[in-house]
């Protein structure tokens, strides 16, 4: 199997059922005949810009980021649970497993508005710089 037809069946894949492993995908490639290696599937997911998020069943699934969506609105979209604001302080409630690298997006995204962000497996807490910088982080991510 070529590259390009190999690339396009692993997106079609990762579209239609829920991949959770690069080793799944291997196999489901090799049941078909069509022989890859793990180190293979790893470089196709990484030039194709793929990305692991957290499922909605706490497991971890890939997804293709397209050019208007990007990691973080995929990321945003489909873990964010809800955004709270307390003074300077934004709470962020994750789908597990995905805070950490929410908060390594926050802040890129948010630098010059965050003093520091805490993650665990399923919260995110924003420290702002200030009261407006909270709303501001809020409305744009609920926004």
């Amino acid at each position: 199997m070529k590259r390009e037809e190999r690339r396009k069946l692993l997106i079609q894949l990762i579209e239609t059922i829920e991949i959770k492993r690069q080793e799944d995908l291997v196999e489901f490639f090799r049941a078909r005949g069509h022989e890859v290696t793990q180190a293979t599937i790893s470089r196709d997911i990484r030039d194709l810009g793929l990305v692991k998020l957290a499922a909605t069943n706490g497991n971890f699934r890939y997804a293709k980021a397209t050019e208007t969506q990007g990691v973080e609105q995929i990321l945003l979209s489909k873990s964010l649970k809800s955004v709270a604001v307390q003074g300077n302080f934004v709470r962020l409630d994750v789908a597990p497993g995905s805070a950490m690298r929410l908060k390594k997006n926050l802040l890129v995204r948010f630098e010059s508005e965050i003093f520091s962000v805490l993650a665990d497996d399923d919260t995110v807490l924003v420290v702002a710089v200030d009261t407006a910088a909270a709303t501001k982080i809020q409305d744009e991510l609920v926004n």
